[in-house]
């Protein structure tokens, strides 16, 4: 563990460069009006991009953060600040990797709507039917419910504290599970939206149950390998990273300048909610690959994007999907991601022609806290510039 330090002044860079690359050119942020061999001014504002990434670290106390856009003309903004390291003053890079949280989900969803379009599953199947008496008053419950977050389990997250002491503990799903087995629902099933890490916990079940294979055996298999996303894996047991990543921190007692690294952890506590590492170029590919109807035929591909009311949210919840209705009249969809050491958010225009992948290495709190600061760095990415 390394010793606590104070948060440093935050480090500025940005790198713009072709789709095959992202270091062609180096330019100082607030000068980013354009790119070599493209006509007219950028359709990017990287000033306004760089300010709220900015306040994204400042409103969590992250030493560090990194951003990526890929724009529709083939063109990436790679914008990074501070520290990726506070022991070694290691800035940033935007290859590095993250503990990818919650955005988890989409890979998970995409595996349970792969096995229904392979008629293996309905996602209108009772959850009884795949996992019999595992699911505290479950009975009711169906997949799609759970994929949506309108089942009304209770978020087994709330009897999980992070202390030195039990950071790198192993957990089970089942000892996950057992956590909330004196719980009452929050609401009788499809009454009602509210984000819970149960659901996705069992949908991993499932997987598992419908497959025989662990979850994370068919992420690698169905997606990470087809889509060569060499930067990005479910970790499950192993607590550190491989390869070049942010260390992710935490505030060391009720004085939040002073940070401990909860880097290595054991991503057992998060499962199939969250377990997941990768990048931002990993995630940008995930993403246009799966808007792009790469991953799903159009039936389930729709369900996926067929999204309640989550007001929390500032838009609506599909299958793993969030859809966040943006101030300029434009909807992107995606995931956000919280984990102790990270805060992270991937999202996507409707047709999946420009992409935003931003990571923060402190968790910002409380969640509406990080949805408003993530919020804001989706406006800047995909507004039209002013």
């Amino acid at each position: 563990m390394h010793t606590p330090r104070r948060l440093k002044r935050l480090k500025l860079g940005l790198t713009v460069g072709a789709a095959a690359g992202v270091t062609a050119v180096a330019l100082v942020a607030a000068n980013a009006s354009g790119a070599p061999g493209r006509q007219g001014s950028s359709v990017v504002n990287a000033h306004a991009v760089r300010g709220a990434l900015i306040n994204a670290a400042r409103a969590g106390g992250a030493p560090g953060g990194l951003a990526l856009i890929a724009d529709e003309y083939g063109w990436k903004y790679a914008f990074t600040i501070g520290e990726a390291d506070i022991q070694t003053g290691r800035e940033p890079h935007v290859r590095d990797r993250f503990r990818a949280g919650s955005i988890t989900k989409m890979f998970v969803s995409t595996v349970i709507l792969q096995l229904e379009a392979e008629h293996r599953l309905s996602i209108d199947d009772k959850v009884e039917k795949w996992l019999p008496g595992r699911v505290p008053v479950g009975s009711p419950i169906t997949i799609r419910q759970l994929l949506q977050h309108t089942s009304g389990l209770p978020d087994f997250k709330a009897h999980l504290t992070l202390t030195p002491a039990n950071r790198k503990n192993e957990y089970t799903p089942d000892q996950l599970l057992a956590l909330i087995k004196d719980d009452k629902p929050d609401f009788p099933p499809g009454r009602a939206w509210q984000y819970s890490n149960t659901n996705y916990l069992l949908a991993g079940m499932i997987i598992d149950k419908v497959t025989g294979h662990d979850w994370r055996q068919e992420v690698e298999r169905r997606i990470i390998k087809r889509q060569h996303l060499a930067n990005t894996w479910a970790p499950g047991k192993v607590t550190k990273f491989r390869g070049p990543h942010m260390h992710g921190y935490d505030a060391n007692g009720p004085e939040p300048k002073e940070l401990v690294d909860v880097t290595e952890l054991s991503p057992t506590m998060a499962d199939s909610a969250g377990e997941m590492i990768s990048n931002a170029e990993d995630a940008t590919h995930f993403l246009r690959s799966l808007l792009g109807g790469e991953l799903l035929p159009a039936k389930q591909l729709a369900e996926m994007k067929a999204a309640v009311p989550a007001p929390a949210l500032k838009g609506g919840y599909g299958l793993g999907l969030m859809r966040t209705d943006l101030k300029c009249g434009i909807s992107v969809w995606g995931h956000g991601g919280l984990i102790p050491g990270f805060n992270s958010w991937a999202a996507v225009n409707e047709d999946g022609s420009r992409t935003l992948v931003a990571s923060v290495n402190k968790l910002i709190e409380p969640q509406d806290a990080s949805t408003q600061s993530f919020y804001k760095l989706m406006e800047a990415s995909f507004c039209k510039k002013k």
